[in-house]
């Protein structure tokens, strides 16, 4: 799954989290659905004129309904940021987002898509930097990490890589970066 790019920048994503939680009717889900995708469709006319759909339907159990469901959807699930769905949680079929695929699928599918899975050492044990009451295992800071993967055994790898880097820590935090023949950007973060 490459980044989605336009002329070097990265494309409208949606963050990563709930939309709609506590439900599973259509009379609750089409109108979130609806506005979500409006405020990430932008100037897109084929998301917008399908949200006017949306927002005209008066009977969410027709037929009509089903298809306006579907293609909310579809077009929602575009705008999931790389390795991750627009749909239910796995552990919670009543709330509805923008998810990160289970672990084992997501290793999976960042390797076959030739990314690289960077796991500890890049961690350290202790406080972490934004609450020193809290104690684990954490990914180091951005700059200091992007530092450590340049000086370290991997820079001649990252140098001539192309694509998606996962990092991921101890606790189970991900960071999805980019790397453009050793520059690395942050896609997103779970922490």
């Amino acid at each position: 799954m490459e980044i989605r790019r336009e002329s070097g920048k990265i494309p409208v994503l949606a963050q990563i989290g709930s939309i709609i939680s506590g439900t599973t009717q259509a009379e609750y889900l089409i109108p979130a659905f609806s506005g979500a995708l409006r405020n990430l469709a932008g100037k897109n006319a084929t998301a917008l004129a399908l949200c006017n759909k949306a927002d005209k339907l008066e009977d969410y159990e027709s037929s009509e309904a089903e298809i306006i469901f579907d293609e909310l959807f579809m077009e929602l699930d575009a705008y999931a940021p790389p390795y991750c769905y627009f749909g239910a949680r796995i552990d919670n079929l009543a709330d509805y987002g923008f998810w990160v695929y289970p672990w084992d699928d997501l290793r999976d599918m960042v390797i076959d898509d030739g990314g690289v899975v960077i796991a500890p050492p890049y961690c350290y044990f202790g406080a972490r930097i934004d609450n020193l009451a809290d104690y684990g295992f954490w990914v180091y800071p951005w700059d200091d990490l992007r530092d450590m993967v340049v000086d370290s055994d991997l820079s001649e790898f990252m140098v001539g890589h192309y694509g998606n880097v996962l990092l991921v820590s101890e606790r189970g935090n991900y960071t999805l970066l980019y790397s453009e023949n050793g520059e690395l950007t942050k896609i997103w973060a779970i922490v």
